[in-house]
Protein backbone atom coordinates (compact mmCIF):
# COMPACT_ATOMS: atom_id res chain seq x y z
CA UNK A 1 0.00 0.00 0.00
CA UNK A 2 1.34 3.35 -1.01
CA UNK A 3 1.48 6.24 1.50
CA UNK A 4 -1.29 7.97 -0.44
CA UNK A 5 -3.55 4.92 -0.21
CA UNK A 6 -2.78 4.53 3.48
CA UNK A 7 -3.64 8.15 4.16
CA UNK A 8 -6.87 7.86 2.12
CA UNK A 9 -7.87 4.79 4.10
CA UNK A 10 -7.27 6.58 7.40
CA UNK A 11 -9.17 9.65 6.16
CA UNK A 12 -12.13 7.41 5.38
CA UNK A 13 -11.95 6.05 8.93
CA UNK A 14 -12.00 9.59 10.34
CA UNK A 15 -8.36 9.46 11.42
CA UNK A 16 -5.82 12.16 10.66
CA UNK A 17 -2.09 11.63 10.12
CA UNK A 18 0.68 13.80 11.43
CA UNK A 19 4.38 13.45 10.63
CA UNK A 20 7.16 15.53 12.11
CA UNK A 21 10.56 15.45 10.36
CA UNK A 22 12.65 16.47 13.33
CA UNK A 23 15.84 16.79 11.21
CA UNK A 24 14.33 18.79 8.35
CA UNK A 25 11.95 20.71 10.61
CA UNK A 26 8.91 19.85 8.48
CA UNK A 27 5.57 19.12 10.18
CA UNK A 28 2.95 17.52 7.95
CA UNK A 29 -0.77 17.17 8.81
CA UNK A 30 -3.30 15.36 6.65
CA UNK A 31 -6.56 17.05 5.66
CA UNK A 32 -8.53 15.25 8.40
CA UNK A 33 -5.93 16.22 10.99
CA UNK A 34 -6.11 19.88 9.92
CA UNK A 35 -9.90 19.80 10.18
CA UNK A 36 -9.70 18.37 13.70
CA UNK A 37 -7.58 21.35 14.83
CA UNK A 38 -9.70 23.89 12.88
CA UNK A 39 -6.76 24.67 10.59
CA UNK A 40 -7.19 25.56 6.90
CA UNK A 41 -5.76 23.29 4.20
CA UNK A 42 -2.11 23.90 3.22
CA UNK A 43 -1.65 25.74 6.54
CA UNK A 44 1.99 25.86 7.67
CA UNK A 45 1.55 23.91 10.91
CA UNK A 46 3.91 24.55 13.83
CA UNK A 47 4.11 23.10 17.31
CA UNK A 48 3.16 26.50 18.76
CA UNK A 49 0.01 26.62 16.61
CA UNK A 50 -0.97 23.14 17.75
CA UNK A 51 -0.44 23.96 21.40
CA UNK A 52 -2.54 27.08 20.96
CA UNK A 53 -5.43 24.86 19.80
CA UNK A 54 -5.16 22.63 22.89
CA UNK A 55 -7.13 23.50 26.05
CA UNK A 56 -4.90 25.41 28.55
CA UNK A 57 -5.51 22.77 31.24
CA UNK A 58 -4.21 20.02 28.91
CA UNK A 59 -1.15 21.75 27.38
CA UNK A 60 1.46 20.91 30.01
CA UNK A 61 0.42 17.25 30.05
CA UNK A 62 0.69 17.07 26.26
CA UNK A 63 4.13 18.74 26.20
CA UNK A 64 5.34 16.36 28.90
CA UNK A 65 4.13 13.26 27.05
CA UNK A 66 5.69 14.44 23.75
CA UNK A 67 9.02 15.14 25.45
CA UNK A 68 9.01 11.72 27.07
CA UNK A 69 8.28 9.99 23.74
CA UNK A 70 11.34 11.66 22.19
CA UNK A 71 13.76 10.14 24.73
CA UNK A 72 15.44 7.07 23.19
CA UNK A 73 16.22 5.09 26.32
CA UNK A 74 12.64 5.44 27.58
CA UNK A 75 11.39 3.81 24.40
CA UNK A 76 7.80 4.89 25.15
CA UNK A 77 5.03 5.19 22.61
CA UNK A 78 3.14 8.45 22.62
CA UNK A 79 -0.59 8.49 23.53
CA UNK A 80 -2.58 11.44 24.73
CA UNK A 81 -6.19 12.62 25.08
CA UNK A 82 -6.92 16.32 25.18
CA UNK A 83 -9.46 18.97 24.28
CA UNK A 84 -9.32 21.17 21.17
CA UNK A 85 -10.65 24.70 21.61
CA UNK A 86 -11.84 27.39 19.23
CA UNK A 87 -9.06 29.88 18.43
CA UNK A 88 -11.37 32.90 18.86
CA UNK A 89 -13.56 32.39 21.91
CA UNK A 90 -11.75 29.42 23.51
CA UNK A 91 -14.90 27.29 23.59
CA UNK A 92 -14.62 23.49 23.54
CA UNK A 93 -14.79 22.09 20.02
CA UNK A 94 -13.96 18.42 20.45
CA UNK A 95 -11.98 15.76 22.25
CA UNK A 96 -9.14 14.06 20.34
CA UNK A 97 -6.92 11.08 20.93
CA UNK A 98 -3.40 11.31 19.50
CA UNK A 99 -1.05 8.32 19.18
CA UNK A 100 2.43 8.20 17.77
CA UNK A 101 5.94 6.80 17.85
CA UNK A 102 9.38 8.37 17.52
CA UNK A 103 12.23 7.02 15.32
CA UNK A 104 15.81 7.32 16.53
CA UNK A 105 19.20 7.13 14.73
CA UNK A 106 22.16 5.06 15.91
CA UNK A 107 23.18 7.75 18.34
CA UNK A 108 19.73 7.66 20.00
CA UNK A 109 18.66 10.96 18.55
CA UNK A 110 14.98 11.35 17.59
CA UNK A 111 14.77 11.99 13.88
CA UNK A 112 11.10 11.45 13.12
CA UNK A 113 7.87 11.56 15.08
CA UNK A 114 4.79 10.09 13.38
CA UNK A 115 1.28 9.31 14.49
CA UNK A 116 -2.47 9.60 14.08
CA UNK A 117 -5.15 11.81 15.62
CA UNK A 118 -8.82 10.88 16.03
CA UNK A 119 -12.02 12.67 17.10
CA UNK A 120 -13.30 10.89 20.25
CA UNK A 121 -15.88 13.46 21.31
CA UNK A 122 -18.78 11.01 21.14
CA UNK A 123 -16.75 8.47 23.07
CA UNK A 124 -15.92 11.03 25.79
CA UNK A 125 -19.52 12.20 26.02
CA UNK A 126 -20.65 8.60 26.35
CA UNK A 127 -17.92 7.97 28.90
CA UNK A 128 -19.07 11.02 30.86
CA UNK A 129 -22.62 9.78 30.82
CA UNK A 130 -21.42 6.37 31.94
CA UNK A 131 -19.46 7.99 34.77
CA UNK A 132 -22.57 9.89 35.86
CA UNK A 133 -24.64 6.73 35.69
CA UNK A 134 -21.98 4.79 37.58
CA UNK A 135 -21.80 7.54 40.23
CA UNK A 136 -25.59 7.42 40.51
CA UNK A 137 -25.55 3.64 40.87
CA UNK A 138 -22.65 3.64 43.33
CA UNK A 139 -24.33 6.26 45.51
CA UNK A 140 -27.80 4.74 45.36
CA UNK A 141 -29.32 3.74 48.68
CA UNK A 142 -30.77 0.64 47.01
CA UNK A 143 -28.96 -2.52 45.99
CA UNK A 144 -28.01 -2.63 42.30
CA UNK A 145 -26.36 -5.69 40.81
CA UNK A 146 -25.51 -7.42 37.53
CA UNK A 147 -25.76 -11.19 37.45
CA UNK A 148 -23.99 -12.98 34.62
CA UNK A 149 -25.68 -15.86 32.85
CA UNK A 150 -23.37 -18.32 34.62
CA UNK A 151 -24.85 -17.27 37.99
CA UNK A 152 -21.93 -15.06 39.01
CA UNK A 153 -22.37 -11.51 40.30
CA UNK A 154 -20.15 -9.28 38.15
CA UNK A 155 -21.21 -6.02 39.79
CA UNK A 156 -22.69 -4.94 43.12
CA UNK A 157 -22.85 -1.32 44.29
CA UNK A 158 -21.80 -0.06 47.70
CA UNK A 159 -25.33 -0.11 49.11
CA UNK A 160 -25.70 -3.74 48.00
CA UNK A 161 -22.42 -4.74 49.58
CA UNK A 162 -23.46 -3.16 52.86
CA UNK A 163 -26.92 -4.70 52.69
CA UNK A 164 -25.64 -8.23 52.09
CA UNK A 165 -22.46 -8.06 54.20
CA UNK A 166 -19.75 -8.20 51.47
CA UNK A 167 -16.31 -6.96 52.49
CA UNK A 168 -14.83 -6.49 48.99
CA UNK A 169 -15.75 -6.59 45.31
CA UNK A 170 -13.63 -9.72 44.90
CA UNK A 171 -15.82 -11.46 47.48
CA UNK A 172 -18.85 -10.46 45.40
CA UNK A 173 -17.46 -12.22 42.30
CA UNK A 174 -16.57 -15.43 44.14
CA UNK A 175 -19.67 -15.83 46.30
CA UNK A 176 -22.33 -18.13 44.80
CA UNK A 177 -25.85 -16.74 44.59
CA UNK A 178 -27.10 -19.59 46.74
CA UNK A 179 -25.21 -18.15 49.74
CA UNK A 180 -27.50 -15.12 49.65
CA UNK A 181 -30.73 -17.09 50.08
CA UNK A 182 -32.21 -19.85 52.16
CA UNK A 183 -32.99 -23.09 50.31
CA UNK A 184 -36.67 -22.15 50.28
CA UNK A 185 -35.88 -18.74 48.79
CA UNK A 186 -33.55 -20.24 46.15
CA UNK A 187 -36.40 -22.52 45.14
CA UNK A 188 -38.68 -19.47 44.91
CA UNK A 189 -36.16 -17.67 42.69
CA UNK A 190 -35.73 -20.68 40.38
CA UNK A 191 -39.47 -21.38 40.18
CA UNK A 192 -40.81 -17.82 39.87
CA UNK A 193 -38.20 -15.09 39.34
CA UNK A 194 -35.88 -16.54 36.70
CA UNK A 195 -38.61 -17.96 34.43
CA UNK A 196 -40.43 -14.61 34.40
CA UNK A 197 -37.21 -12.70 33.65
CA UNK A 198 -36.18 -15.03 30.82
CA UNK A 199 -39.66 -15.24 29.27
CA UNK A 200 -41.10 -11.74 29.62
CA UNK A 201 -37.97 -9.76 30.47
CA UNK A 202 -38.74 -8.66 34.03
CA UNK A 203 -40.03 -9.62 37.47
CA UNK A 204 -41.03 -7.46 40.43
CA UNK A 205 -42.11 -8.48 43.90
CA UNK A 206 -41.23 -9.26 47.47
CA UNK A 207 -38.64 -11.90 48.32
CA UNK A 208 -36.10 -12.69 51.04
CA UNK A 209 -32.30 -12.41 51.08
CA UNK A 210 -29.72 -13.47 53.66
CA UNK A 211 -26.89 -11.44 55.21
CA UNK A 212 -23.54 -13.16 54.67
CA UNK A 213 -22.09 -12.33 58.09
CA UNK A 214 -25.04 -12.31 60.51
CA UNK A 215 -27.15 -14.85 58.64
CA UNK A 216 -30.22 -12.65 59.13
CA UNK A 217 -32.96 -13.25 56.57
CA UNK A 218 -34.92 -10.13 55.69
CA UNK A 219 -37.43 -9.01 53.03
CA UNK A 220 -36.58 -6.94 49.97
CA UNK A 221 -38.59 -5.59 47.08
CA UNK A 222 -36.84 -6.84 43.93
CA UNK A 223 -37.08 -5.35 40.43
CA UNK A 224 -35.26 -7.70 38.05
CA UNK A 225 -34.77 -7.15 34.30
CA UNK A 226 -33.16 -9.15 31.51
CA UNK A 227 -30.21 -7.45 29.77
CA UNK A 228 -29.97 -8.42 26.11
CA UNK A 229 -27.02 -8.13 23.74
CA UNK A 230 -27.73 -5.08 21.55
CA UNK A 231 -26.35 -6.89 18.49
CA UNK A 232 -27.63 -10.45 18.77
CA UNK A 233 -30.61 -9.77 21.04
CA UNK A 234 -29.63 -12.75 23.17
CA UNK A 235 -29.74 -12.54 26.99
CA UNK A 236 -26.32 -11.56 28.32
CA UNK A 237 -27.00 -10.70 31.99
CA UNK A 238 -29.67 -10.03 34.59
CA UNK A 239 -29.92 -6.68 36.36
CA UNK A 240 -31.54 -6.30 39.77
CA UNK A 241 -32.56 -3.36 41.96
CA UNK A 242 -33.52 -4.32 45.51
CA UNK A 243 -34.92 -2.17 48.28
CA UNK A 244 -34.50 -3.24 51.88
CA UNK A 245 -38.04 -3.38 53.21
CA UNK A 246 -37.09 -3.46 56.88
CA UNK A 247 -37.18 0.34 57.31
CA UNK A 248 -40.53 0.51 55.53
CA UNK A 249 -41.94 -2.36 57.56
CA UNK A 250 -40.68 -0.72 60.76
CA UNK A 251 -42.13 2.61 59.61
CA UNK A 252 -45.43 0.96 58.77
CA UNK A 253 -45.45 -0.72 62.16
CA UNK A 254 -44.68 2.59 63.83
CA UNK A 255 -47.40 4.24 61.76
CA UNK A 256 -49.88 1.57 62.77
CA UNK A 257 -48.89 1.99 66.42
CA UNK A 258 -49.13 5.75 66.03
CA UNK A 259 -52.58 5.46 64.49
CA UNK A 260 -53.66 3.16 67.30
CA UNK A 261 -52.25 5.57 69.87
CA UNK A 262 -53.98 8.46 68.11
CA UNK A 263 -57.26 6.55 68.07
CA UNK A 264 -56.87 5.75 71.76
CA UNK A 265 -56.08 9.40 72.47
CA UNK A 266 -59.11 10.53 70.49
CA UNK A 267 -61.43 8.06 72.15
CA UNK A 268 -60.27 8.97 75.65
CA UNK A 269 -60.16 12.74 75.08
CA UNK A 270 -62.42 14.77 77.39
CA UNK A 271 -63.38 17.01 74.45
CA UNK A 272 -65.53 16.03 71.49
CA UNK A 273 -63.57 14.92 68.42
CA UNK A 274 -64.94 14.01 65.00
CA UNK A 275 -62.83 13.19 61.92
CA UNK A 276 -64.48 13.73 58.54
CA UNK A 277 -63.20 12.19 55.30
CA UNK A 278 -64.28 11.55 51.73
CA UNK A 279 -66.38 13.61 49.34
CA UNK A 280 -69.51 13.04 51.42
CA UNK A 281 -67.72 13.97 54.66
CA UNK A 282 -68.27 10.69 56.44
CA UNK A 283 -67.67 10.62 60.18
CA UNK A 284 -64.61 8.35 60.01
CA UNK A 285 -63.96 8.48 63.75
CA UNK A 286 -65.97 9.97 66.62
CA UNK A 287 -65.36 9.71 70.33
CA UNK A 288 -67.84 9.35 73.17
CA UNK A 289 -67.62 13.04 74.07
CA UNK A 290 -68.73 14.00 70.54
CA UNK A 291 -71.60 11.50 70.65
CA UNK A 292 -72.69 12.97 73.97
CA UNK A 293 -72.61 16.52 72.63
CA UNK A 294 -74.62 15.66 69.51
CA UNK A 295 -76.97 13.21 71.20
CA UNK A 296 -76.25 10.40 68.73
CA UNK A 297 -74.91 6.85 68.91
CA UNK A 298 -71.82 5.41 67.31
CA UNK A 299 -73.84 2.94 65.27
CA UNK A 300 -75.88 5.75 63.74
CA UNK A 301 -73.12 8.29 63.05
CA UNK A 302 -69.79 6.53 62.46
CA UNK A 303 -68.86 6.01 58.76
CA UNK A 304 -71.98 7.91 57.69
CA UNK A 305 -72.21 11.37 56.02
CA UNK A 306 -72.37 13.77 58.95
CA UNK A 307 -74.94 16.12 57.37
CA UNK A 308 -77.20 13.20 56.56
CA UNK A 309 -77.27 12.00 60.16
CA UNK A 310 -77.10 15.43 61.84
CA UNK A 311 -79.36 17.33 59.47
CA UNK A 312 -79.70 20.30 61.82
CA UNK A 313 -76.03 21.14 61.21
CA UNK A 314 -76.86 22.06 57.59
CA UNK A 315 -79.17 24.80 58.84
CA UNK A 316 -76.37 26.45 60.81
CA UNK A 317 -73.00 28.00 59.98
CA UNK A 318 -71.37 24.61 60.68
CA UNK A 319 -71.60 23.51 57.03
CA UNK A 320 -70.20 26.85 55.82
CA UNK A 321 -67.21 26.48 58.14
CA UNK A 322 -66.52 22.98 56.84
CA UNK A 323 -66.69 24.19 53.22
CA UNK A 324 -64.28 27.05 54.05
CA UNK A 325 -61.81 24.56 55.48
CA UNK A 326 -62.06 22.41 52.34
CA UNK A 327 -61.66 25.32 49.89
CA UNK A 328 -58.92 27.16 51.79
CA UNK A 329 -57.16 24.27 53.56
CA UNK A 330 -56.99 26.62 56.52
CA UNK A 331 -57.95 26.19 60.16
CA UNK A 332 -61.32 27.69 61.11
CA UNK A 333 -62.70 28.36 64.60
CA UNK A 334 -66.13 29.17 65.98
CA UNK A 335 -66.94 30.09 69.55
CA UNK A 336 -70.09 29.32 71.53
CA UNK A 337 -71.72 27.28 68.76
CA UNK A 338 -75.12 26.04 69.93
CA UNK A 339 -75.86 22.32 69.84
CA UNK A 340 -79.62 21.99 70.37
CA UNK A 341 -80.95 19.71 73.06
CA UNK A 342 -82.76 16.56 72.03
CA UNK A 343 -85.15 17.13 74.95
CA UNK A 344 -85.95 20.68 73.86
CA UNK A 345 -84.98 22.07 77.27
CA UNK A 346 -83.14 25.38 77.12
CA UNK A 347 -81.07 24.37 80.13
CA UNK A 348 -79.84 21.25 78.30
CA UNK A 349 -78.60 23.14 75.25
CA UNK A 350 -74.89 22.71 74.67
CA UNK A 351 -72.58 25.60 73.83
CA UNK A 352 -69.30 24.48 72.25
CA UNK A 353 -66.15 26.12 70.90
CA UNK A 354 -65.23 24.48 67.59
CA UNK A 355 -61.86 24.08 65.87
CA UNK A 356 -61.81 22.78 62.27
CA UNK A 357 -58.31 21.50 61.38
CA UNK A 358 -57.60 20.29 57.81
CA UNK A 359 -55.15 17.41 57.40
CA UNK A 360 -53.88 16.33 53.99
CA UNK A 361 -51.58 13.60 52.71
CA UNK A 362 -48.03 14.26 51.55
CA UNK A 363 -49.21 14.89 47.97
CA UNK A 364 -52.04 17.16 49.07
CA UNK A 365 -54.66 14.45 48.62
CA UNK A 366 -56.93 12.54 51.00
CA UNK A 367 -58.19 15.65 52.78
CA UNK A 368 -59.52 15.01 56.26
CA UNK A 369 -61.01 17.45 58.71
CA UNK A 370 -60.50 17.05 62.44
CA UNK A 371 -63.23 18.82 64.39
CA UNK A 372 -62.59 19.46 68.06
CA UNK A 373 -65.53 20.57 70.20
CA UNK A 374 -64.99 22.04 73.67
CA UNK A 375 -68.11 22.06 75.85
CA UNK A 376 -68.29 25.60 77.23
CA UNK A 377 -71.91 25.45 78.38
CA UNK A 378 -71.01 26.06 82.03
CA UNK A 379 -68.73 28.92 81.05
CA UNK A 380 -71.42 30.53 78.88
CA UNK A 381 -74.05 30.20 81.60
CA UNK A 382 -71.61 31.53 84.19
CA UNK A 383 -70.81 34.45 81.94
CA UNK A 384 -74.50 35.05 81.44
CA UNK A 385 -74.92 34.96 85.21
CA UNK A 386 -72.00 37.34 85.62
CA UNK A 387 -73.50 39.65 83.01
CA UNK A 388 -76.80 39.66 84.89
CA UNK A 389 -75.00 40.24 88.19
CA UNK A 390 -72.96 43.05 86.64
CA UNK A 391 -76.11 44.63 85.27
CA UNK A 392 -77.73 44.38 88.69
CA UNK A 393 -74.63 45.89 90.27
CA UNK A 394 -74.64 48.65 87.67
CA UNK A 395 -78.27 49.44 88.36
CA UNK A 396 -77.60 49.35 92.09
CA UNK A 397 -74.64 51.68 91.69
CA UNK A 398 -76.69 54.00 89.49
CA UNK A 399 -79.58 54.05 91.94
CA UNK A 400 -77.24 54.74 94.85
CA UNK A 401 -75.36 57.33 92.80
CA UNK A 402 -72.04 55.68 93.49
CA UNK A 403 -69.00 56.51 91.37
CA UNK A 404 -66.63 53.68 90.42
CA UNK A 405 -62.90 53.73 89.76
CA UNK A 406 -60.01 51.45 88.87
CA UNK A 407 -56.38 52.38 89.53
CA UNK A 408 -53.29 50.83 87.95
CA UNK A 409 -50.91 51.14 90.90
CA UNK A 410 -47.91 50.42 88.66
CA UNK A 411 -48.52 53.23 86.14
CA UNK A 412 -50.63 55.35 88.55
CA UNK A 413 -53.33 55.68 85.88
CA UNK A 414 -56.99 55.82 86.89
CA UNK A 415 -60.14 54.86 85.03
CA UNK A 416 -63.32 56.42 86.40
CA UNK A 417 -67.04 56.32 85.79
CA UNK A 418 -69.11 59.33 84.75
CA UNK A 419 -70.58 59.63 88.25
CA UNK A 420 -67.09 59.63 89.77
CA UNK A 421 -66.14 62.57 87.55
CA UNK A 422 -69.35 64.40 88.53
CA UNK A 423 -68.63 64.01 92.24
CA UNK A 424 -65.11 65.46 91.90
CA UNK A 425 -66.17 67.93 89.16
CA UNK A 426 -63.17 66.81 87.05
CA UNK A 427 -63.21 66.31 83.31
CA UNK A 428 -62.57 62.63 82.57
CA UNK A 429 -58.85 61.83 82.57
CA UNK A 430 -56.45 59.01 83.38
CA UNK A 431 -54.30 61.42 85.40
CA UNK A 432 -54.85 60.40 89.00
CA UNK A 433 -53.36 63.64 90.34
CA UNK A 434 -56.26 65.65 88.84
CA UNK A 435 -58.62 64.02 91.34
CA UNK A 436 -56.13 64.20 94.19
CA UNK A 437 -55.94 68.02 93.84
CA UNK A 438 -59.60 68.34 94.87
CA UNK A 439 -59.02 66.71 98.30
CA UNK A 440 -59.18 69.26 101.14
CA UNK A 441 -55.65 69.91 102.45
CA UNK A 442 -56.78 69.21 106.03
CA UNK A 443 -57.90 65.71 104.98
CA UNK A 444 -54.78 64.62 103.08
CA UNK A 445 -53.36 63.04 106.22
CA UNK A 446 -56.57 61.07 106.70
CA UNK A 447 -56.26 59.78 103.12
CA UNK A 448 -52.56 58.92 103.57
CA UNK A 449 -53.21 56.93 106.76
CA UNK A 450 -56.09 55.11 105.07
CA UNK A 451 -53.83 54.09 102.13
CA UNK A 452 -51.09 52.98 104.52
CA UNK A 453 -53.57 50.73 106.30
CA UNK A 454 -55.09 49.62 102.97
CA UNK A 455 -51.76 48.39 101.62
CA UNK A 456 -51.51 46.18 104.71
CA UNK A 457 -55.06 44.85 104.81
CA UNK A 458 -56.05 45.06 101.15
CA UNK A 459 -59.06 47.24 101.99
CA UNK A 460 -59.29 51.02 101.71
CA UNK A 461 -61.85 53.25 103.45
CA UNK A 462 -61.86 56.92 104.43
CA UNK A 463 -64.01 60.04 104.42
CA UNK A 464 -62.72 63.39 103.25
CA UNK A 465 -63.81 66.76 101.98
CA UNK A 466 -63.35 67.91 98.40
CA UNK A 467 -63.07 71.53 97.29
CA UNK A 468 -65.17 72.17 94.22
CA UNK A 469 -65.59 75.17 91.97
CA UNK A 470 -66.83 78.32 93.72
CA UNK A 471 -65.36 77.17 97.03
CA UNK A 472 -68.08 74.59 97.58
CA UNK A 473 -67.10 71.92 100.08
CA UNK A 474 -68.56 68.44 99.80
CA UNK A 475 -67.94 65.28 101.75
CA UNK A 476 -67.07 61.96 100.05
CA UNK A 477 -66.72 58.42 101.32
CA UNK A 478 -64.10 56.33 99.44
CA UNK A 479 -63.96 52.55 99.58
CA UNK A 480 -61.70 50.20 97.65
CA UNK A 481 -60.07 46.80 97.36
CA UNK A 482 -56.31 46.56 96.69
CA UNK A 483 -54.95 43.57 94.70
CA UNK A 484 -51.32 42.42 94.75
CA UNK A 485 -49.22 40.30 92.37
CA UNK A 486 -47.46 37.02 93.20
CA UNK A 487 -44.72 39.04 94.97
CA UNK A 488 -47.28 40.80 97.21
CA UNK A 489 -46.70 44.06 95.36
CA UNK A 490 -49.90 46.16 95.05
CA UNK A 491 -50.72 46.46 91.38
CA UNK A 492 -54.44 47.25 91.09
CA UNK A 493 -57.26 48.85 93.04
CA UNK A 494 -61.01 48.77 92.47
CA UNK A 495 -63.49 50.84 94.42
CA UNK A 496 -66.44 53.20 94.73
CA UNK A 497 -66.92 56.77 95.91
CA UNK A 498 -70.09 58.25 97.39
CA UNK A 499 -71.15 61.85 97.93
CA UNK A 500 -72.12 61.92 101.64
CA UNK A 501 -72.53 65.69 101.97
CA UNK A 502 -76.26 65.40 102.73
CA UNK A 503 -75.56 62.62 105.21
CA UNK A 504 -72.98 64.81 106.90
CA UNK A 505 -75.38 67.81 106.93
CA UNK A 506 -78.14 65.67 108.39
CA UNK A 507 -75.72 64.27 110.97
CA UNK A 508 -74.66 67.81 111.92
CA UNK A 509 -78.30 68.94 112.25
CA UNK A 510 -79.11 65.83 114.24
CA UNK A 511 -76.11 66.43 116.47
CA UNK A 512 -77.23 70.05 117.03
CA UNK A 513 -80.73 68.94 117.90
CA UNK A 514 -79.34 66.35 120.28
CA UNK A 515 -77.13 68.99 121.93
CA UNK A 516 -80.11 71.39 122.30
CA UNK A 517 -82.36 68.72 123.76
CA UNK A 518 -79.58 67.56 126.03
CA UNK A 519 -79.24 71.12 127.38
CA UNK A 520 -82.98 71.30 127.97
CA UNK A 521 -82.89 68.00 129.78
CA UNK A 522 -79.95 69.16 131.86
CA UNK A 523 -81.86 72.33 132.82
CA UNK A 524 -84.96 70.33 133.69
CA UNK A 525 -82.84 68.00 135.77
CA UNK A 526 -81.36 70.93 137.66
CA UNK A 527 -84.87 72.27 138.33
CA UNK A 528 -85.99 68.84 139.42
CA UNK A 529 -83.05 68.51 141.74
CA UNK A 530 -83.94 71.91 143.25
CA UNK A 531 -87.57 70.88 143.72
CA UNK A 532 -86.52 67.61 145.31
CA UNK A 533 -84.31 69.47 147.77
CA UNK A 534 -87.15 71.82 148.71
CA UNK A 535 -89.50 68.88 149.13
CA UNK A 536 -87.00 67.09 151.33
CA UNK A 537 -86.68 70.26 153.47
CA UNK A 538 -90.46 70.55 153.75
CA UNK A 539 -90.75 66.92 154.70
CA UNK A 540 -88.15 67.30 157.38
CA UNK A 541 -89.82 70.34 158.90
CA UNK A 542 -93.23 68.75 158.62
CA UNK A 543 -92.11 65.56 160.33
CA UNK A 544 -90.51 67.55 163.20
CA UNK A 545 -93.53 69.74 163.75
CA UNK A 546 -95.98 66.81 163.77
CA UNK A 547 -94.05 64.69 166.27
CA UNK A 548 -95.50 66.43 169.53
CA UNK A 549 -99.17 66.34 168.52
CA UNK A 550 -98.81 62.72 167.53
CA UNK A 551 -97.23 61.92 170.90
CA UNK A 552 -100.12 63.50 172.77
CA UNK A 553 -102.65 61.66 170.60
CA UNK A 554 -100.87 58.39 171.34
CA UNK A 555 -100.97 59.14 175.16
CA UNK A 556 -104.68 59.99 175.14
CA UNK A 557 -105.40 56.90 173.11
CA UNK A 558 -103.61 54.72 175.59
CA UNK A 559 -105.51 56.29 178.51
CA UNK A 560 -108.83 55.62 176.88
CA UNK A 561 -107.89 52.03 176.29
CA UNK A 562 -106.91 51.61 179.95
CA UNK A 563 -110.27 52.98 181.24
CA UNK A 564 -112.17 50.50 179.25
Amino acid sequence: ISPGQYEAALDAAGMGIWDNDLIGGILHFSAVALDLYLLPRDFPVTLEVLLDRIHPDDRETTKSKVARALISHVNSDYEDVYRVIHPVDGSLVRWVRSKGKACFDEQGRAIRFTGIVQDITDEMVQKGQQQKLLALVNNSVELMSVLEMDGRNSYLNRAGMDMLGFASIDEVATTPISSLHTPEDIEFVERNVLPAVMNIGRWSGMMNVRHLVSGDVFPVYNNTVRIDDPVTGQPMAIGAVMRDMRPEIAAQKALTESENNFRTLVMSAPVGICILSGDELQAELVNDAWLSLTGTSREVLENQPIFKVLGWLKESSFQELVQNVISRSKTETFTEFLFPSSSGSAHCKKYVDLVFQPVTGSAGSDLKIIIIAYDVSDKVRNLQGIAIAEEKARLAIMSSELGTYEVNLVTNEIDTSERFDEIFEVMHTNDRSAYLKTIHPDDLDVRARAYEEGYKTGRLQYEARVKLRGGVIRWVRVKGRIFADSNDKPVRMLGVVQDISEHKLFAEKLEGAVRERTWELEQANIQLQRSNAELEQFAYISSHDLQEPLRKIRIFANMILERE
